[in-house]
Protein backbone atom coordinates (compact mmCIF):
# COMPACT_ATOMS: atom_id res chain seq x y z
CA UNK A 1 0.00 0.00 0.00
CA UNK A 2 1.33 3.63 -0.77
CA UNK A 3 2.19 5.63 2.15
CA UNK A 4 0.77 9.35 1.97
CA UNK A 5 3.73 10.91 4.58
CA UNK A 6 6.27 13.89 3.92
CA UNK A 7 9.96 12.91 4.48
CA UNK A 8 13.42 14.41 3.73
CA UNK A 9 12.53 13.44 0.25
CA UNK A 10 9.77 15.60 -0.71
CA UNK A 11 10.12 19.21 0.11
CA UNK A 12 6.93 20.87 -1.43
CA UNK A 13 7.47 24.18 0.48
CA UNK A 14 7.59 27.34 -2.48
CA UNK A 15 11.11 28.50 -3.40
CA UNK A 16 11.94 32.22 -4.06
CA UNK A 17 12.76 30.76 -7.68
CA UNK A 18 9.24 29.36 -8.30
CA UNK A 19 7.51 32.50 -6.86
CA UNK A 20 9.93 34.40 -9.72
CA UNK A 21 8.22 31.99 -11.82
CA UNK A 22 4.44 33.11 -10.60
CA UNK A 23 5.11 36.44 -10.72
CA UNK A 24 6.36 36.19 -14.39
CA UNK A 25 3.63 33.94 -15.68
CA UNK A 26 1.14 36.55 -14.13
CA UNK A 27 2.41 39.85 -15.50
CA UNK A 28 2.51 38.37 -19.26
CA UNK A 29 -1.13 37.01 -18.82
CA UNK A 30 -2.13 40.46 -16.82
CA UNK A 31 -0.99 42.10 -19.74
CA UNK A 32 -2.03 39.94 -22.85
CA UNK A 33 -4.66 37.62 -21.87
CA UNK A 34 -6.79 39.34 -19.31
CA UNK A 35 -9.92 37.57 -18.80
CA UNK A 36 -12.90 37.49 -21.16
CA UNK A 37 -15.27 35.26 -22.76
CA UNK A 38 -13.58 33.97 -26.09
CA UNK A 39 -15.38 33.99 -29.35
CA UNK A 40 -17.82 31.17 -30.51
CA UNK A 41 -16.98 28.45 -31.39
CA UNK A 42 -14.27 28.26 -28.63
CA UNK A 43 -10.91 28.74 -30.24
CA UNK A 44 -7.81 30.48 -28.51
CA UNK A 45 -6.10 33.50 -29.38
CA UNK A 46 -2.55 31.98 -31.21
CA UNK A 47 -0.65 35.29 -30.85
CA UNK A 48 -0.61 35.20 -27.37
CA UNK A 49 0.30 31.00 -27.26
CA UNK A 50 3.33 32.07 -29.64
CA UNK A 51 4.67 34.96 -27.62
CA UNK A 52 4.35 32.93 -24.23
CA UNK A 53 6.69 30.23 -26.21
CA UNK A 54 8.72 32.37 -27.67
CA UNK A 55 8.84 34.76 -24.36
CA UNK A 56 8.63 32.73 -21.31
CA UNK A 57 8.92 29.47 -22.96
CA UNK A 58 5.99 27.94 -21.41
CA UNK A 59 5.74 24.69 -23.46
CA UNK A 60 9.55 23.82 -23.11
CA UNK A 61 9.41 24.30 -19.38
CA UNK A 62 8.75 20.40 -18.09
CA UNK A 63 9.97 18.91 -22.00
CA UNK A 64 13.60 17.07 -21.42
CA UNK A 65 16.30 18.90 -22.69
CA UNK A 66 17.33 16.24 -24.49
CA UNK A 67 14.33 16.84 -26.87
CA UNK A 68 14.46 21.12 -26.99
CA UNK A 69 13.08 21.76 -23.73
CA UNK A 70 13.95 23.10 -20.25
CA UNK A 71 14.12 20.32 -18.14
CA UNK A 72 12.17 21.15 -15.26
CA UNK A 73 9.70 19.12 -13.40
CA UNK A 74 6.11 18.72 -12.19
CA UNK A 75 6.58 21.52 -9.57
CA UNK A 76 7.24 24.49 -12.35
CA UNK A 77 4.40 22.96 -14.82
CA UNK A 78 1.98 23.00 -11.84
CA UNK A 79 3.21 26.69 -10.93
CA UNK A 80 2.38 27.76 -14.92
CA UNK A 81 -0.85 25.78 -14.81
CA UNK A 82 -2.15 27.66 -11.68
CA UNK A 83 -1.49 31.02 -12.99
CA UNK A 84 -3.14 29.84 -16.46
CA UNK A 85 -6.08 28.52 -14.51
CA UNK A 86 -6.22 32.44 -12.75
CA UNK A 87 -6.30 33.97 -16.23
CA UNK A 88 -8.81 31.60 -17.42
CA UNK A 89 -6.44 31.03 -20.37
CA UNK A 90 -7.65 29.40 -23.71
CA UNK A 91 -4.50 27.68 -25.34
CA UNK A 92 -3.38 24.43 -26.39
CA UNK A 93 -1.04 23.92 -22.89
CA UNK A 94 -3.17 21.26 -21.47
CA UNK A 95 -3.77 19.14 -24.12
CA UNK A 96 -0.43 19.59 -25.98
CA UNK A 97 2.36 20.03 -23.20
CA UNK A 98 0.44 18.06 -20.80
CA UNK A 99 -1.27 15.27 -22.02
CA UNK A 100 0.16 14.52 -25.61
CA UNK A 101 3.94 15.58 -24.60
CA UNK A 102 3.69 13.15 -21.82
CA UNK A 103 1.89 10.65 -23.59
CA UNK A 104 4.86 10.41 -26.13
CA UNK A 105 7.46 10.65 -23.07
CA UNK A 106 5.78 8.13 -21.06
CA UNK A 107 5.63 5.80 -24.33
CA UNK A 108 9.66 5.08 -24.02
CA UNK A 109 9.92 5.85 -27.69
CA UNK A 110 12.70 8.17 -28.23
CA UNK A 111 12.57 8.47 -31.69
CA UNK A 112 9.07 9.82 -31.94
CA UNK A 113 10.12 11.77 -28.92
CA UNK A 114 12.84 13.46 -31.16
CA UNK A 115 10.89 14.08 -34.32
CA UNK A 116 7.41 15.47 -32.57
CA UNK A 117 8.37 17.25 -28.91
CA UNK A 118 10.93 20.39 -30.40
CA UNK A 119 8.52 21.55 -31.99
CA UNK A 120 6.41 21.02 -28.58
CA UNK A 121 8.30 23.02 -27.29
CA UNK A 122 8.81 25.90 -29.54
CA UNK A 123 4.71 25.95 -29.82
CA UNK A 124 5.07 25.37 -33.40
CA UNK A 125 3.69 22.09 -33.19
CA UNK A 126 0.53 21.29 -30.90
CA UNK A 127 -1.02 17.87 -30.36
CA UNK A 128 -4.22 16.20 -28.56
CA UNK A 129 -4.90 12.78 -27.07
CA UNK A 130 -8.17 10.98 -27.66
CA UNK A 131 -9.48 8.59 -25.29
CA UNK A 132 -11.67 6.26 -27.50
CA UNK A 133 -10.60 3.38 -29.42
CA UNK A 134 -10.41 3.03 -33.25
CA UNK A 135 -10.52 0.28 -35.38
CA UNK A 136 -7.00 -0.24 -37.45
CA UNK A 137 -6.58 -2.12 -40.88
CA UNK A 138 -3.73 -3.02 -42.52
CA UNK A 139 -3.31 -1.52 -46.59
CA UNK A 140 -0.09 -2.08 -48.65
CA UNK A 141 1.52 -2.79 -45.15
CA UNK A 142 0.21 1.03 -43.53
CA UNK A 143 -1.83 0.69 -40.89
CA UNK A 144 -4.67 2.71 -40.88
CA UNK A 145 -6.97 4.16 -38.20
CA UNK A 146 -11.18 3.91 -38.65
CA UNK A 147 -13.64 5.41 -35.99
CA UNK A 148 -14.69 8.50 -34.36
CA UNK A 149 -13.80 10.24 -31.33
CA UNK A 150 -15.67 12.45 -29.25
CA UNK A 151 -14.59 15.99 -27.09
CA UNK A 152 -11.07 15.38 -28.40
CA UNK A 153 -9.34 18.57 -26.33
CA UNK A 154 -8.01 21.36 -28.90
CA UNK A 155 -8.94 18.89 -31.38
CA UNK A 156 -9.97 21.24 -34.14
CA UNK A 157 -6.38 23.10 -33.78
CA UNK A 158 -4.05 20.49 -32.70
CA UNK A 159 -1.90 19.50 -35.74
CA UNK A 160 -1.21 15.61 -34.21
CA UNK A 161 -3.26 13.70 -31.83
CA UNK A 162 -2.49 9.91 -30.16
CA UNK A 163 -4.57 7.75 -30.42
CA UNK A 164 -5.45 4.13 -28.73
CA UNK A 165 -6.08 1.51 -31.06
CA UNK A 166 -5.89 -2.55 -30.46
CA UNK A 167 -3.99 -1.68 -27.54
CA UNK A 168 -1.47 0.15 -28.76
CA UNK A 169 -1.11 4.01 -29.32
CA UNK A 170 -0.80 5.60 -32.67
CA UNK A 171 0.01 9.34 -33.96
CA UNK A 172 -2.03 10.70 -36.62
CA UNK A 173 -1.51 13.78 -38.85
CA UNK A 174 -4.72 15.68 -38.06
CA UNK A 175 -4.08 17.82 -41.34
CA UNK A 176 -4.88 14.75 -42.97
CA UNK A 177 -7.87 14.83 -45.87
CA UNK A 178 -8.80 11.52 -44.17
CA UNK A 179 -9.66 13.35 -40.89
CA UNK A 180 -12.70 15.26 -40.44
CA UNK A 181 -13.13 17.70 -37.62
CA UNK A 182 -15.86 18.94 -36.08
CA UNK A 183 -15.54 22.05 -33.49
CA UNK A 184 -17.91 21.40 -30.28
CA UNK A 185 -19.47 24.11 -28.40
CA UNK A 186 -19.33 23.02 -25.26
CA UNK A 187 -20.02 24.23 -21.51
CA UNK A 188 -16.66 25.71 -21.28
CA UNK A 189 -15.74 27.90 -23.98
CA UNK A 190 -12.20 28.56 -22.86
CA UNK A 191 -11.39 24.88 -23.36
CA UNK A 192 -12.07 24.12 -27.07
CA UNK A 193 -13.11 20.39 -27.73
CA UNK A 194 -13.46 18.91 -30.83
CA UNK A 195 -15.39 15.67 -32.62
CA UNK A 196 -12.59 13.86 -35.21
CA UNK A 197 -13.74 11.15 -37.40
CA UNK A 198 -11.17 9.20 -38.70
CA UNK A 199 -11.46 7.45 -41.91
CA UNK A 200 -8.95 4.92 -42.59
CA UNK A 201 -6.27 7.67 -42.04
CA UNK A 202 -2.24 6.39 -41.97
CA UNK A 203 -1.22 6.39 -38.65
CA UNK A 204 2.15 5.75 -36.70
CA UNK A 205 2.59 3.41 -33.84
CA UNK A 206 4.70 4.20 -31.11
CA UNK A 207 6.15 2.79 -27.62
CA UNK A 208 5.68 -0.90 -26.89
CA UNK A 209 2.75 -2.85 -28.56
CA UNK A 210 -0.41 -3.05 -25.99
CA UNK A 211 1.04 -0.22 -23.93
CA UNK A 212 -2.07 1.70 -24.50
CA UNK A 213 -3.41 1.19 -21.30
CA UNK A 214 -0.51 2.06 -18.80
CA UNK A 215 0.77 4.38 -20.33
CA UNK A 216 -2.61 6.45 -20.40
CA UNK A 217 -3.06 5.49 -16.78
CA UNK A 218 0.51 7.22 -16.42
CA UNK A 219 -0.58 10.45 -18.53
CA UNK A 220 -4.07 10.74 -16.72
CA UNK A 221 -2.22 10.86 -12.92
CA UNK A 222 0.12 13.37 -13.90
CA UNK A 223 -2.48 15.59 -16.00
CA UNK A 224 -4.59 15.28 -12.86
CA UNK A 225 -1.98 16.96 -10.93
CA UNK A 226 -1.26 19.83 -13.12
CA UNK A 227 -5.15 20.25 -13.62
CA UNK A 228 -5.90 20.53 -10.19
CA UNK A 229 -3.11 23.35 -10.26
CA UNK A 230 -5.25 25.01 -12.52
CA UNK A 231 -8.16 24.18 -10.85
CA UNK A 232 -6.19 25.86 -7.50
CA UNK A 233 -5.40 28.78 -9.07
CA UNK A 234 -8.39 29.38 -10.89
CA UNK A 235 -10.57 29.40 -7.44
CA UNK A 236 -7.72 31.51 -5.40
CA UNK A 237 -8.94 34.15 -7.68
CA UNK A 238 -12.64 33.50 -7.74
CA UNK A 239 -12.19 34.08 -3.61
CA UNK A 240 -10.16 37.24 -4.53
CA UNK A 241 -12.82 38.64 -6.10
CA UNK A 242 -15.29 37.91 -3.86
CA UNK A 243 -13.80 39.44 -1.05
CA UNK A 244 -13.16 42.22 -3.19
CA UNK A 245 -16.81 42.76 -4.20
CA UNK A 246 -18.13 41.85 0.04
CA UNK A 247 -16.14 45.25 1.03
CA UNK A 248 -17.09 47.42 -2.21
CA UNK A 249 -20.60 46.15 -1.63
CA UNK A 250 -22.50 48.04 0.72
CA UNK A 251 -26.07 46.67 1.90
CA UNK A 252 -28.06 48.80 5.47
CA UNK A 253 -25.41 51.01 5.32
CA UNK A 254 -22.30 48.67 6.24
CA UNK A 255 -20.17 46.42 2.93
CA UNK A 256 -21.59 43.13 3.55
CA UNK A 257 -18.04 41.50 4.02
CA UNK A 258 -18.52 42.90 7.71
CA UNK A 259 -21.82 40.25 8.26
CA UNK A 260 -20.72 37.60 9.95
CA UNK A 261 -22.35 35.02 7.67
CA UNK A 262 -20.00 36.60 4.51
CA UNK A 263 -16.97 36.20 6.98
CA UNK A 264 -17.80 32.55 7.66
CA UNK A 265 -18.36 31.75 3.86
CA UNK A 266 -15.04 33.38 2.38
CA UNK A 267 -12.89 32.43 5.57
CA UNK A 268 -14.31 27.97 4.84
CA UNK A 269 -13.43 28.81 1.21
CA UNK A 270 -9.95 29.69 1.89
CA UNK A 271 -9.60 26.74 4.29
CA UNK A 272 -10.60 24.78 1.72
CA UNK A 273 -8.51 26.19 -0.96
CA UNK A 274 -5.63 26.66 1.34
CA UNK A 275 -6.18 22.47 1.85
CA UNK A 276 -5.96 21.92 -2.04
CA UNK A 277 -2.89 23.94 -2.67
CA UNK A 278 -1.12 22.30 -0.27
CA UNK A 279 -2.22 18.96 -1.95
CA UNK A 280 -0.90 20.25 -5.29
CA UNK A 281 2.15 21.16 -3.88
CA UNK A 282 3.12 17.69 -2.62
CA UNK A 283 1.66 15.72 -5.64
CA UNK A 284 3.65 17.95 -7.69
CA UNK A 285 6.99 17.68 -5.77
CA UNK A 286 6.11 13.45 -5.58
CA UNK A 287 5.53 13.63 -9.28
CA UNK A 288 8.84 14.89 -9.33
CA UNK A 289 11.34 12.94 -6.92
CA UNK A 290 8.42 9.70 -6.22
CA UNK A 291 6.60 8.54 -8.79
CA UNK A 292 5.50 5.55 -7.52
CA UNK A 293 3.57 7.58 -4.74
CA UNK A 294 1.90 9.70 -7.81
CA UNK A 295 -0.99 7.34 -8.02
CA UNK A 296 -2.00 8.08 -4.15
CA UNK A 297 -1.13 12.02 -4.34
CA UNK A 298 -2.61 12.49 -7.34
CA UNK A 299 -6.31 11.71 -6.24
CA UNK A 300 -5.69 13.29 -2.82
CA UNK A 301 -4.65 16.15 -4.87
CA UNK A 302 -7.85 15.79 -8.05
CA UNK A 303 -10.41 15.80 -5.14
CA UNK A 304 -9.69 18.69 -3.09
CA UNK A 305 -9.05 20.91 -5.95
CA UNK A 306 -12.11 19.88 -8.09
CA UNK A 307 -14.36 19.86 -4.77
CA UNK A 308 -12.74 22.99 -3.88
CA UNK A 309 -13.13 25.10 -7.27
CA UNK A 310 -16.32 24.43 -7.77
CA UNK A 311 -17.94 24.97 -3.99
CA UNK A 312 -15.74 28.43 -4.37
CA UNK A 313 -17.64 29.16 -7.67
CA UNK A 314 -21.13 28.46 -6.43
CA UNK A 315 -20.78 30.43 -3.30
CA UNK A 316 -18.78 33.65 -4.86
CA UNK A 317 -22.37 33.76 -7.73
CA UNK A 318 -24.34 33.98 -4.20
CA UNK A 319 -22.05 36.32 -2.89
CA UNK A 320 -22.15 38.47 -5.50
CA UNK A 321 -26.30 38.50 -5.77
CA UNK A 322 -27.71 39.69 -8.55
CA UNK A 323 -24.81 40.82 -10.87
CA UNK A 324 -22.70 37.24 -9.73
CA UNK A 325 -25.89 35.93 -12.52
CA UNK A 326 -25.39 38.38 -14.92
CA UNK A 327 -23.85 37.91 -18.48
CA UNK A 328 -20.83 40.73 -18.02
CA UNK A 329 -19.56 39.66 -14.87
CA UNK A 330 -16.93 37.01 -14.73
CA UNK A 331 -18.38 34.38 -12.44
CA UNK A 332 -19.66 32.12 -15.04
CA UNK A 333 -16.67 31.81 -17.01
CA UNK A 334 -15.23 30.26 -13.39
CA UNK A 335 -18.39 27.98 -12.98
CA UNK A 336 -18.30 26.75 -16.97
CA UNK A 337 -14.18 25.86 -16.15
CA UNK A 338 -15.00 24.39 -12.46
CA UNK A 339 -17.92 22.54 -14.22
CA UNK A 340 -15.90 20.84 -17.30
CA UNK A 341 -12.65 20.42 -15.35
CA UNK A 342 -14.64 18.20 -13.09
CA UNK A 343 -15.83 16.06 -15.70
CA UNK A 344 -12.26 15.85 -17.67
CA UNK A 345 -10.45 13.65 -15.31
CA UNK A 346 -12.19 12.40 -12.59
CA UNK A 347 -14.86 14.00 -10.31
CA UNK A 348 -14.13 13.79 -6.73
CA UNK A 349 -16.34 10.92 -6.26
CA UNK A 350 -13.76 8.64 -8.54
CA UNK A 351 -10.85 10.50 -6.95
CA UNK A 352 -12.01 9.49 -3.33
CA UNK A 353 -12.14 5.50 -4.90
CA UNK A 354 -9.21 5.69 -5.50
CA UNK A 355 -7.92 7.00 -1.98
CA UNK A 356 -10.26 4.36 -0.75
CA UNK A 357 -8.78 1.37 -2.38
CA UNK A 358 -5.08 2.83 -1.76
CA UNK A 359 -4.99 3.37 1.62
CA UNK A 360 -7.67 -0.11 2.43
CA UNK A 361 -10.68 1.79 3.61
Amino acid sequence: MNELSVDESVDFRATPELVELARTVRRFLDKHAPVAAPAEPPSYDAKVWHLACDQLELAALALPERFGGAGFGVTEQAVVASEMGRALLASPYFASVVLAANALLASGDDDVCDEVLPGVARGTTTAAVAWQQCDTTSVDGEIRLTGKLDAVLDGATADLVVVPADGSLYLVDTRSADVGRTALSGLDWTRPQAALELNGVPARRFGEPGAAIEVLRDVRRLATVVLAAEQTGAGERVLEMTVEYSLDRVQFGRPIGSFQAIKHKCAELLVRLRCARAAVDYAAKVADVRPEALELASALAGSSATSAFLATCLDSIQIHGGVGFTWEHQAHLYLRRALSSERLLGDPARHAETLGRLLGV
